[in-house]
């Protein structure tokens, strides 16, 4: 039982708790730091209230148990890798209040769908083909996807980040426009 007074969930500070299975994070918690929850490997639930605005990069990666995670309605900042090697997860689900991020057949967007977060391995894409909205892809976006067969980018992307196409394990073909300068 966290205590009501904890104002945020710092680095690392449950990393690598393999026997916390389901945490309720109080309502006075606003950020979750970086790789907070980071290989946590038994976690399955993790209930976080709508007053979260910050969840930082790593914050959930390599949670292998966690089947489903709810993105509140005031989360505006989402670090890159959140979810990377989250096998089991299924399901998300953003606040209809969310005026932030967007959700939908297993992509997580930005507001104005330019950039791309998460492609949600549980979903099993076999194709991704990014709207042309998409400017950006977040380094880790597709890690671990080994469902997805084919990739067609965006013309409005400009540069590949790091990791941004990686653990691609089973893609065959990938379409790179022109408009990509640097990868």
């Amino acid at each position: 039982v966290l205590p009501e007074s904890l104002k945020r969930i710092s680095t690392q500070m449950f990393g690598k708790c393999s026997s916390l299975k389901t945490l309720t994070i109080p309502a006075g918690v606003n950020e979750i730091e970086s790789r907070a929850f980071a290989d946590c490997s038994s976690l399955e639930k993790i209930t976080i209230s709508d007053n979260v605005y910050t969840i930082e990069s790593g914050s959930f990666s390599n949670c292998k148990s966690l089947k489903e995670f709810y993105i509140g309605q005031n989360v505006k900042e989402l670090g890159y890798g959140v979810f990377a090697g989250c096998d089991s997860l299924l399901k998300l689900k953003v606040s209809d209040k969310n005026t932030y991020f967007m959700y939908k057949d297993g992509l997580l967007f930005d507001d104005e769908g330019k950039t791309l977060y998460l492609v949600l391995k549980g979903a099993g894409l076999k194709k991704v083909s990014l709207p042309r909205t998409v400017e950006k892809i977040m380094p880790y976006a597709f890690w671990g996807c080994d469902t997805i067969t084919e990739v067609g980018l965006s013309e409005y992307i400009d540069a590949l980040e790091d990791y941004s196409l990686s653990n691609l394990k089973n893609l065959k073909s990938i379409v790179i426009p022109y408009s990509v300068k640097s990868i």
